[in-house]
């Protein structure tokens, strides 16, 4: 069995903490955002315990619309 952080914990602290070892110090967005329709992902790593992952991004809506 694996201590790693579930999504919803990793949500919860704003995917700042890495879901392995849970540090927060080394978590670095390293890939460039890949944007598709209804949302978007990129590339994410810990340089404290070498692990790498996705984060996932979802369209909620706009703001700011000038006319």
């Amino acid at each position: 069995m694996n201590n790693h952080l579930t999504e919803e914990d990793y949500m919860d602290k704003g995917g700042l903490q890495c879901p392995k070892c849970r540090e927060t110090g080394g978590v670095i967005a390293d890939g460039i955002l890949d944007v598709y329709d209804g949302g978007a992902n990129q590339d994410v790593h810990c340089t404290l315990c070498n692990s790498a992952w996705s984060d996932l991004y979802k369209l909620v809506g706009y703001e700011g619309l000038i006319e």
